[in-house]
């Protein structure tokens, strides 16, 4: 198996190797399945496709996010794409698309939007309407290996959380509204932020810059490209620096979140200095 270093939303087994906040992981992560092989993939296709010569043949899957959360929110370039499916389809392997997060950016996901033709699927967040959920998809000849309508199934896949009504029921009603204009609504809103960011940044000439797909972004405070989890990772100054953007973001929200007796007893001015008044 293979993955893109840090691109993943996984938190055990070998998918949480090499991810952004590893460090802050226990140190009793499960051990990885046997035969297991991590190649060191990158954005860089003329890379990506002269390893596919050593590598490739032997791999049962890829797995990658098309949208790479983890990498900085990067989408995947055309050529690169190209030179995946393209080995998938030549040394038939397993191709694992991680939509936890991207699936929004299209009303058939990401890898519709992106052109991929996943084997597996996994998603999450928007699918259960704001509540905690997990999902993979494919073919019923994979899916076949959790079926246990036909005795013990290959692989276990239940527990406390699994099918909670709750989560379907919130899930179910988030998906009645994914329509197409739904998504195309969204998308068009993300389009204009990121423009209206990229705009603010270049009058004020910060040293910045905004990735992203559809509805999904993120700010970087540095002007170095995006390509791997290592080019987006943010220094201790570019910590410190987005951590006040992420408050005065928060305290503008608050703001305009307050009605006109509560905007009275809490000025502006105040806001940093000591709060509202009782």
């Amino acid at each position: 198996m293979t993955m893109w270093k840090g691109a993943l939303i996984l938190h055990q087994t070998t998918g949480a190797i090499r991810r952004l906040t590893v460090c802050s992981m226990p140190v009793e992560l499960p051990p990885p399945p046997p035969r297991t092989s991590l190649s060191s993939l990158t954005t860089s296709p003329s890379r990506a496709e002269s390893s596919s010569v050593h590598t490739m043949s032997a791999l049962a899957a890829i797995l990658l996010d098309p949208v790479a959360y983890r990498v900085g929110m990067v989408p995947i370039e055309a050529d690169l794409r190209e030179v995946i499916q393209d080995c998938c389809n030549r040394f038939g392997i397993l191709l694992v698309v991680d939509e936890v997060v991207s699936y929004r950016v299209g009303f058939r996901g990401a890898h519709d939007i992106f052109g991929f033709e996943p084997d597996l699927v996994a998603l999450g967040k928007m699918i259960g309407g704001g509540l905690p959920v997990g999902a993979v998809a494919g073919p019923a000849s994979y899916m076949a290996v959790f079926d246990h309508t036909r005795g013990k199934p290959a692989v276990s896949h239940g527990g406390t959380f699994s099918a909670n009504p709750l989560s379907m029921t919130a899930g179910l009603a988030a998906l009645q509204s994914y329509t197409k204009d739904a998504v195309a609504r969204l998308n068009q809103m993300g389009e204009t932020l990121r423009s209206e960011i990229i705009e603010q940044l270049r009058r004020r000439e910060l040293p910045a810059q905004v990735t992203g797909a559809s509805s999904l972004f993120r700010l970087h405070l540095k002007t170095e490209v995006i390509r791997n989890y290592r080019t987006s990772f943010p220094s201790a100054l570019q910590k410190a620096a987005l951590a006040k953007v992420h408050l005065a973001i928060s305290n503008e929200l608050l703001w305009r979140a307050l009605d006109s007796d509560e905007r009275d007893r809490c000025p502006r001015s105040s806001r940093s200095a000591g709060g509202c008044r009782s």
